[in-house]
């Protein structure tokens, strides 16, 4: 991952598919199948794809953001999970970030915040972060999400209460954290980051 052009082709065996034409067999695939089982794994394969920065204008071409957005409302937990993790991994992008909040992404996103696999909220609310811009920002930061990303400051799952800390340290004011996560001025310099 991380690799420069050169590397790729360098390293792709000699009459395998370039990186579009195999990522293009993927779409297909995810498209054309039945199978759920297939679905999960394919979209899955395209997330970690979206991971590395040499894959996204051939993403883009694909229109994968779509794909990853259409798999938000399913009602496949599996396929929700690797959708929102997928945009995550786009969201770095900022053409694919653009695009994703011109196109509800970040509506849809915050849907995600109430599901019942923490892998998915995760997703999320990394997700709202790297989508975070300044016209986005009343968006993301509507009381309605803070409230929902405050309830996981006090969750039993450390990695949603960190996140939920890094999140209001991140991308709110000092006003929003004393109002949602009921901090005081002395509490400021204690971001609420509990130790592994």
């Amino acid at each position: 991952m991380f690799q420069t052009e050169e590397e790729m082709k360098r390293r792709t065996p000699r009459g395998s598919l370039d990186r579009l034409a195999y990522l293009q067999q993927l779409v297909t695939e995810f498209q054309t199948t039945d199978s759920k089982v297939c679905k999960q794994e394919v979209l899955a394969n395209l997330g970690n794809f979206a991971y590395d920065p040499m894959n996204f204008d051939n993403l883009r071409r694909l229109n994968v953001a779509d794909l990853f957005l259409d798999m938000l409302t399913e009602d496949d937990d599996k396929l929700v999970e690797f959708g929102v993790s997928g945009l995550c991994n786009l969201a770095l992008d900022k053409e694919l970030k653009s695009y994703i909040n011109e196109n509800d992404g970040v509506g849809q996103v915050q849907q995600c915040l109430l599901s019942k696999t923490p892998e998915t909220v995760l997703s999320a609310i990394t997700c709202l972060m790297f989508l975070m811009t300044p016209s986005s920002k009343k968006e993301i930061c509507s009381s309605e999400t803070l409230s929902k990303i405050a309830a996981f400051s006090e969750s039993e799952d450390r990695r949603l209460r960190n996140l939920a800390h890094v999140f209001f340290q991140d991308c709110c004011t000092a006003e929003q954290r004393r109002r949602y996560l009921k901090e005081t001025p002395d509490d400021e310099t204690n971001q609420g980051i509990v130790p592994s």
